[in-house]
């Protein structure tokens, strides 16, 4: 069996990583609420519902003609809240302290616009996101500081989130 321990990481709001290297005859489990999520055997893990998410690598060798699994130990849990889930977009970070923020969106949408306005409703950045499937960065060198209203709309959203540039 293995020595190494599976650590998973939230590192965007719906986003698990497993740090550990797979290939070959290696690949990951993830787990909600004691169940194996079907599919699933890449080091990512998008979040699609409430609950506590563990991962486990897991070898399978062939011996004498026999398939045998070796497992590691389960990771701690990460959970999504439900006040967490019901944020179908979330932006970070916030304030803005930096060059640039970060969005994911819960669901993965396709052609989706993204604005940047002032508070007085000037539109100062458009964006165009073909796919939006993983965090996206978007960049807010050159606007002064203060207040913006972020847009984000395709066919099936249109919501309108407010960030602080610091």
């Amino acid at each position: 069996s293995h020595d190494s321990n599976s650590t998973i990481e939230r590192v965007s709001p719906f986003t698990l990583v497993a740090n550990v290297t797979i290939g070959g005859n290696t690949g990951i489990e993830w787990n909600t609420g004691g169940q194996l999520i079907a599919g699933e055997r890449n080091t990512n893990l998008r979040m699609t519902k409430v609950g506590s998410y563990t991962a486990r690598m897991v070898s399978t060798y062939q011996a004498l003609g026999k398939t045998l699994t070796c497992a590691s130990p389960v990771s701690s849990e990460i959970t999504l809240t439900q006040d967490e889930f019901n944020r179908q977009i979330v932006l970070f970070p916030n304030p803005v302290i930096t060059s640039s923020f970060k969005t994911e969106l819960k669901e993965i949408e396709e052609n989706v616009t993204v604005q940047i306005f002032t508070t007085l409703g000037q539109l100062v950045r458009s964006y165009d996101v073909p796919r939006f499937d993983e965090v996206k960065t978007f960049s807010v060198v050159g606007l002064p500081k203060g207040t913006y209203f972020v847009e984000f709309k395709n066919r099936y959203i249109h919501e309108t989130k407010r960030i602080l540039i610091d």
